[in-house]
């Protein structure tokens, strides 16, 4: 059982105000990464892909974004037709108003897409013997504090949370390794293990308003095996910071 991990996409992310052609750059280049990533998901060919968060770079993104998002998720239903995508929201995707799902809700209606926007969800696929909890930004900072189950009558278990793993008491979300083959984090750029079965993937592209706080990091994603527990990165080229 091989699953892609990402995180941390930002497309209609903007800075610097440089254009070319009326198109900001750095949108550009984040769009450009995240096509990459599709075209080497499409090759790896995964059981599954799993975006943890901040799918977009803000709640209301440009339309230029979502057509981005639109085109990628159906080239991949297209070529992976077997491969659901996973999502949930971020800090970026959710809106103020707790009655908005935000953007991330369109993706849900994605023939091979689930979208958790607010509310957890328990995604089971039987053709996979897999059960994926789905845990958005807005969920796992809500009080009292979220404690996601696994389901023992599946054959994987798979958490997939936008938010720091650790507890109420340090603003994340408890987590006991032991009950998840793996546990897909987003919200930190840098790719990160915490423990043998919890990681971070990092961003696909620079997206800190600093881009020297993260000049010397490879971006790029994580396909996880969940048989052989090994995890293999999978660098994604980007603009160079000079």
């Amino acid at each position: 059982m091989i699953v892609a991990h990402l995180s941390d996409l930002h497309p209609g992310f903007r800075a610097y105000g440089h254009t070319e052609r009326g198109v900001d750059v750095r949108e550009r280049d984040v769009a450009v990464a995240w096509e990459r990533a599709v075209q080497e998901l499409v090759r790896l060919a995964p059981q599954v892909v799993v975006v943890a968060g901040d799918v977009f770079d803000r709640p209301d993104p440009p339309a230029g974004a979502l057509v981005t998002l639109a085109r990628s998720l159906e080239l991949l239903r297209s070529s992976l037709p077997q491969t659901p995508v996973l999502m949930v929201a971020g800090p970026r995707d959710t809106p103020r108003r707790p009655g908005d799902p935000g953007a991330l809700a369109v993706l849900d209606t994605f023939p091979n897409v689930e979208a958790a926007a607010g509310l957890p969800r328990s995604i089971l696929l039987e053709r996979l013997d897999l059960h994926a909890s789905l845990v958005p930004y807005r969920a796992a900072v809500r009080e009292p504090a979220l404690t996601p189950e696994p389901d023992p009558r599946a054959r994987w278990n798979l958490l997939v949370l936008h938010a720091r793993e650790g507890g109420p008491e340090e603003g994340g979300v408890f987590v006991d390794p032991s009950d998840w083959d793996y546990v897909a984090l987003g919200g930190e750029h840098r790719r990160r293990r915490v423990s043998g079965r919890i990681q971070y993937s990092g961003s696909l592209e620079r997206v800190a308003l600093d881009p020297w706080d993260e000049a010397a990091d490879e971006k790029g994603f994580l396909t996880v095996d969940l048989e052989r527990g090994e995890t293999t990165f999978h660098p994604i080229p980007g603009r160079a910071v000079v």
